[in-house]
């Protein structure tokens, strides 16, 4: 980070919010496609995290309950192995 020279003033807060603001209100269009911008961003990564969460919950519970179940259980005798096949 630059050092601020030894001459260089130290302005207030005030200013800085006042610079802000001004450059806010002097072009209102630029500000509110601005505001839109940010907003719909938020709302697309929002959306889009909820979106991924859910299908991975989805697919966490399909495998459950379609391979395993949450307790697998193996006949006695097949050491684990699937189940033997009827002859």
């Amino acid at each position: 980070m630059a050092e601020r020279p030894h001459n260089a003033p130290h302005l207030p807060a005030a200013f800085y919010l006042e610079l802000g603001l001004r450059n806010l209100t002097r072009n209102p269009e630029r500000t509110l496609l601005s505001l839109a911008t940010l907003v719909i961003g938020i709302a697309v990564v929002t959306f889009l995290g909820a979106l991924v969460d859910g299908w991975l919950r989805s697919m966490q519970d399909n495998f459950i309950l379609t391979y395993t179940g949450h307790l697998p259980f193996f006949l006695h005798g097949s050491g684990g192995a699937s189940p033997p096949h009827p002859e």
